[in-house]
């Protein structure tokens, strides 16, 4: 686990222990490398929260296809899969959350389907690259607020 702890909550629906149809993750006083995907949007909503936690890295929806076919020989391609990152037209999508402590450095564009931002919070590209936002096809500046629809946060490399 990562230093700081990470905190989840909520199980899909059909799952032990189910009841919630949202998956939800709170990291907190942590600097996290990677990104976080969600293929599973006909399932549930994914909500990640960020508490004086940076991320560089998407954070995104995508569809996923098998990789290989696995066999007693090939076991360890259970669950192996390709992620195209993309919008959904499905019920669920991801959510993030950023408090007024946290950033997220956007390093590949990344599809939400919501987005909260304190004031303070901050949301960027990587250096020598640029970050825009649209929602629901129109752009928005990236502020403080909270964005509801098919949010788009498109990397323009220099």
């Amino acid at each position: 686990m990562p230093e700081g702890g990470m905190q989840g909550g909520g199980m899909p629906m059909g799952m032990p222990g189910g009841g919630s149809s949202e998956v939800s993750a709170t990291f907190s006083n942590m600097t996290l490398n990677g990104d976080m995907v969600t293929s599973m949007t006909g399932e549930s909503n994914v909500i990640i929260n960020l508490e004086n936690a940076t991320i560089t890295g998407a954070i995104t929806t995508a569809t996923a296809v098998p990789v290989g076919e696995p066999s007693y020989e090939k076991y360890y391609l259970i669950g192996e899969v390709t992620n195209t990152y993309c919008a959904t037209d499905d019920k669920y999508g991801i959510k993030a959350s950023l408090d007024k402590t946290s950033k997220w450095i956007v390093d590949e564009t990344s599809y939400l389907t919501g987005l909260t931002m304190a004031d303070g919070a901050v949301i960027a590209a990587p250096e020598g690259s640029s970050v825009t936002m649209t929602v629901d096809g129109v752009n928005k500046p990236i502020k403080a607020g909270e964005y509801i629809g098919k949010i788009v946060l498109t990397i323009i490399k220099s």
